[in-house]
């Protein structure tokens, strides 16, 4: 078993500080030794956590992702939490978080085969609370979003979000020399979504030359 530590993307570096010292010394408690840590490079409102995917590759089973604030996970968007969550089932990597001490007891030295099977059962019904949550919060930023633009709009002064042009262009230019949408996603960070759209256009595009 190997403990890999993931910081998440933080505004200021303190409190990047802050949650690394905190993970250390919840794994120093335990007499844990962390084997890797990783450090978020990414933030903003994509959140496709490159930093964490790359830590759940060279995971192992059994393996523990200790993340100092859990909560922030729910705030993906529903396709990263969807591929995240199918990772860290298919990789049997156990989630443990500080602020969760239904967790703490994942990281016993070789747990017997039920404990073992407890703490799967434990991990499952955590990722399928997170997974609720997510969707809540997707659904309820949606929410918030609509009654916004209802009300900027019965104001007379909504003008719609504007389009990321620099951003577009860039994804017709690489869809058109062959490049697959996981590597344009990864590159230009944005949703299946958008590259479809892309797609769309550039189809319509061509069509009409």
């Amino acid at each position: 078993m190997a403990i890999h530590a993931y910081l998440q993307k933080s505004i200021g570096k303190s409190e990047a500080t802050g949650a690394n010292e905190t993970l250390a010394k919840f794994a120093g408690e335990r007499n844990w030794a962390i084997a890797t840590t990783s450090v978020e490079s990414e933030g903003g409102a994509t959140h496709n956590c490159p930093g964490l995917f790359h830590l759940l590759a060279v995971c192992k089973p059994g393996d523990i992702l200790l993340i100092a604030q859990v909560d922030r996970l729910t705030r993906l968007n529903i396709e990263t939490w969807d591929r995240l969550r199918t990772e860290i089932n298919a990789r049997g990597v156990l989630l443990v978080s500080p602020d969760l001490p239904t967790t703490w007891a994942f990281g016993s030295p070789e747990p017997s085969e039920i404990a073992g099977l407890i703490n799967q059962a434990i991990n499952s019904t955590l990722l399928d609370v997170l997974s609720t949550l997510a969707r809540k919060a997707q659904e309820d930023k949606r929410w918030l979003q609509r009654q916004g633009i209802a009300a900027t709009k019965a104001a007379g002064g909504y003008r719609g979000r504007p389009e990321n042009t620099r951003r577009n262009d860039e994804i017709i230019a690489m869809l058109r020399s062959g490049r697959t949408w996981e590597s344009v996603r990864n590159k230009v960070r944005c949703s299946n979504s958008t590259i479809a759209r892309m797609a769309k256009r550039m189809k319509t595009e061509s069509a009409e030359e």
